[in-house]
């Protein structure tokens, strides 16, 4: 999120619960939580009236997985409700939030026994509502906009002697303008590399 000249920045303890069951032969369905509180703001003495944050961000949904016979191909969707309540004090307090639906779903296909390709889309329209002191005044735009967020990653993975291996991922996607500081409708992409392990 874009991160306002009058706010520090704040400590999060992200945390995700999950449950899976093999209702059907192949087929995985499941529901999972996803909740991350805002437990304190970090000090920052070159702001000299601070905006600080409070409050914390959830997500609640199902998600349906699938493979193939010999697993060769392999799906997933996961569709939620997210809802996101900050609580602002000190300057331009007041409170912003955010809720609407998010859905990701992840394509992987088994090229050979040391290589794989995958693909994620992911998806979210939140209806925001900004009640921040002065906000009128200093933003450009509605306060209570429906900011819709589309991201697309491809994957290709290589695995050495089946337990170390190379990920290289690109994606791309665009964000609507949200009631934010100095937010605007922007396209962004991405690049990505790791080192992965299993045993």
């Amino acid at each position: 999120m874009t991160q306002d000249p009058v706010e520090p920045g704040y400590i999060a303890a992200p945390m995700r619960f999950e449950l899976q069951t093999h209702a059907l032969p192949r087929t995985r369905l499941g529901a999972y939580f996803e909740f991350r509180p805002l437990l304190d703001a970090t000090s920052d003495r070159v702001i000299n009236n601070p905006s600080n944050r409070d409050g914390k961000e959830l997500e609640i949904g199902a998600s349906v997985a699938g493979a193939s016979c010999g697993d060769r191909w392999y799906g997933d969707i996961r569709a939620g409700w997210k809802v996101l309540d900050y609580t602002f004090s000190g300057n331009f307090a007041g409170d912003l939030g955010a809720s609407g639906p998010a859905v990701t779903a992840t394509g992987m296909a088994q090229l050979s026994d040391t290589s794989s390709l995958g693909a994620r889309a992911e998806f979210e329209s939140l209806a925001w509502d900004d009640t921040r002191a002065n906000d009128q005044d200093r933003l450009e735009g509605s306060l209570d906009p429906r900011a819709m967020r589309f991201e697309l990653t491809l994957e290709y993975t290589y695995w050495y002697r089946g337990t170390y291996g190379i990920r290289v991922g690109i994606g791309a996607g665009l964000q609507q303008r949200r009631p934010i500081f100095a937010d605007e409708t922007t396209g962004f992409g991405h690049f990505g590399f790791a080192i992965i392990s299993r045993f």
